[in-house]
């Protein structure tokens, strides 16, 4: 019996559905797309605050309240790091009810202590030398009588103490201040009001071609680096004590101390690189020191000397501190040795919060020992069973009012015109002052320019 080898017509029909079926199949499926080499689309945000320090926390905080998203890069600082500093000098301000309170005390006849906006803006023109900026110093001014109830409404502590009557515009507070607490409070309110702290580094700045800011070149802790996308940039990080040769090559180093050597000044030298305008900078403030080397703990010296109080060294050259000028002390310790100069005092006119400085000698070798050199002769004799308190000296370094050129809004200038979306607040920036400070300066200016730089940048931001 013949099988049959043919195919039905049904399974050829079958088979060509198949492969019909596999043939759409294939071309409907999505086709892989090849790795991209290409880098992360860039982040994108409002505002950015390059700093760590009060002013850059202060700003990053009142660019959040005014409708801004904002990123803080605090650089490597320690957030709010300059507080210590800032609260120690107290606040300046004008029309606040201290002054009011020190007026209604007066007899008949006094003068009246409650100081307006203007003669606050006089005396900070005769202390600067008459070379402020007259705008800068004009916003300031009609700034001043919000500084109080700003300070008091951030800090939760009055500052109701004017320690001078001649100075009714220097106030203090008569609670014991607590720095940590202080930016403990600050950094929470800057969480709450949604502010993004990074800690990658800013490398640099980037503009259109037009001249605008337009976003930030960061790089991470891997070294990868990355673009953010902006419309406002608050440069905040400071003044440039860390860096202070740079500024001053020839100044005498000789004993001197920066005591806050956390400004390192990145972001004044970035702008400077930029070729942003910068003003001033021939200026800083020295104060003579008792310093201890080891925990590089010092205590300021007030501009009335101690009684009976002597300053040398050890080449035996000596200086009686309450018979001479503050340039000549200046001059003495500079002079000196490194690490030779010292401050003899007797222990009824040492202040408790200096005695830990100094050192009890009761004979001239254990002293020529301490000191490594030369001891003068002194007038007060050592005589058997009589101590002498002896402290190193230096000169200190612990503010330079000086930096940026800023409008009253905070914008940041290059060659006179102001560079749209660049902005600084705090002590980055120059011409408030001039060539000197007055007492509680340091925390007015953080407060003034972080509130209208913070407020300007936001508004640009979403304009």
């Amino acid at each position: 019996m013949k099988y049959s080898r043919s195919i039905s017509p049904a399974l050829v029909i079958l088979l060509l559905l198949l492969i019909i079926a596999a043939f759409i199949l294939d071309w409907t499926r999505p086709q892989e797309q090849p790795v991209s080499a290409l880098p992360i689309p860039p982040r994108s945000t409002d505002m950015a605050v390059i700093g760590g320090t009060t002013a850059a926390l202060l700003t990053a905080l009142h660019g959040a309240q005014n409708g801004a998203q904002v990123y803080l890069f605090p650089q490597g600082q320690e957030l709010g790091e300059d507080a210590v500093f800032l609260l120690a000098e107290g606040l300046a301000a004008a029309l606040t009810p201290p002054q009011q309170h020190l007026a209604d005390f007066q007899s008949p006849g006094e003068q009246v202590k409650l100081l307006s906006p203007t003669e606050l803006g006089e005396r900070l023109r005769k202390r600067g030398g008459y070379i402020n900026d007259p705008a800068l110093l004009s916003a300031f001014i009609n700034f001043s009588p919000r500084l109080y109830y700003l300070l008091e409404s951030i800090s939760g502590v009055a500052f109701d103490l004017i320690p001078d009557a001649e100075q009714p515009y220097h106030h203090l507070s008569r609670e014991a201040l607590n720095p940590a607490a202080f930016r403990q409070r600050l950094q929470i309110d800057v969480m709450r009001a949604g502010v993004i702290i990074s800690n990658d580094h800013v490398k640099d700045l980037l503009f259109t071609p037009e001249g605008e800011i337009r976003g930030l070149l960061l790089e991470n802790s891997r070294g990868k680096e990355e673009i953010l996308n902006l419309r406002s940039v608050v440069l905040a990080d400071g003044g440039y004590s860390g860096s202070l040769l740079r500024w001053h090559p020839y100044l005498p180093s000789n004993n001197m101390v920066v005591l806050r050597s956390g400004q390192e000044g990145r972001g004044l030298s970035l702008a400077a690189e930029l070729g942003m305008d910068v003003v001033q900078t021939g200026f800083y403030r020295r104060r003579v020191i008792l310093y201890s080397a080891i925990n590089e703990e010092h205590c300021y010296l007030p501009p009335n000397p101690w009684k009976q109080t002597y300053l040398f060294n050890n080449r035996g050259q000596l200086l009686a501190w309450y018979d001479a000028g503050t340039q000549e002390i200046f001059n003495f310790i500079h002079a000196s040795p490194p690490g030779g100069v010292f401050l003899l005092a007797g222990e009824e006119s040492i202040p408790p919060a200096c005695a830990h400085f100094f050192s009890r000698f009761a004979d001239r070798d254990s002293l020529a020992r301490f000191c490594e050199g030369k001891l003068p002769s002194f007038p007060l004799p050592f005589l058997p069973g009589e101590a002498h308190l002896v402290a190193p000296v230096r000169v200190g370094v612990d503010y330079t009012p000086d930096g940026l050129a800023v409008t009253p809004r905070g914008e940041v200038k290059r060659n006179g015109k102001v560079v749209p979306g660049l902005y600084a607040a705090g002590e980055i920036c120059g011409g408030l002052h001039g060539e000197a400070v007055l007492p509680g300066m340091p925390l007015s200016e953080t407060l003034f320019l972080s509130a209208v730089a913070g407020e300007a940048a936001a508004r640009h931001a979403w304009r």
